[in-house]
């Protein structure tokens, strides 16, 4: 892997590590180095181009724990931080819109068609992570977010 996502990945970790994220250090523990983990994983069995798998795994939620009232667009906001940050380390502008379209299409409460394999895995990783830490997905609903659970039901 490239300086960058070391670069990258130390920047998402300190923010997880922030007064500012509501969703505490297990963000990181719980959730973004789970998906990380499935993202390089699939994108080796998939011959995808791993590099852009794991900088997108790394930075898919960055808005959100960035700032928790970016939770509902979190996408849109995590791609266009994404590019900035890239941007920022001078990194190809191919693989800047590539790790873009990733994030933008992780969620799959939005609709937003996945075309690239690298999206693909993305969401798949970002769904797996869930499953593997169900704990972590309870407490962002019940604890965090404070969700009754015929609100998170309907979801």
């Amino acid at each position: 892997m490239s300086q960058v996502v070391s670069k990258i990945a130390k920047i998402v970790e300190d923010t997880c590590k922030s007064e500012n994220n509501i969703y505490g250090f297990s963000a990181w523990t719980h959730h973004i180095q789970s998906v990380v983990a499935f993202s390089k994983k699939l994108a080796k069995k998939k011959q995808a181009d791993v590099e852009v798998a794991v900088l997108a795994a790394l930075l898919h939620d960055y808005a959100q724990i960035s700032d928790s009232k970016l939770y509902s667009e979190h996408h849109v906001h995590s791609a266009r931080l994404a590019r900035e940050l890239l941007e920022n380390y001078k990194y190809p502008e191919q693989k800047i819109s590539q790790v873009e379209h990733c994030i933008l299409s992780h969620r799959g409460s939005r609709e937003i068609p996945r075309e690239t394999i690298e999206a693909e895995i993305l969401a798949s990783a970002d769904s797996m992570a869930h499953f593997d830490n169900l704990d972590a997905l309870f407490s962002l609903a019940f604890k965090v977010k404070k969700w009754k659970q015929a609100k998170a039901e309907s979801l």
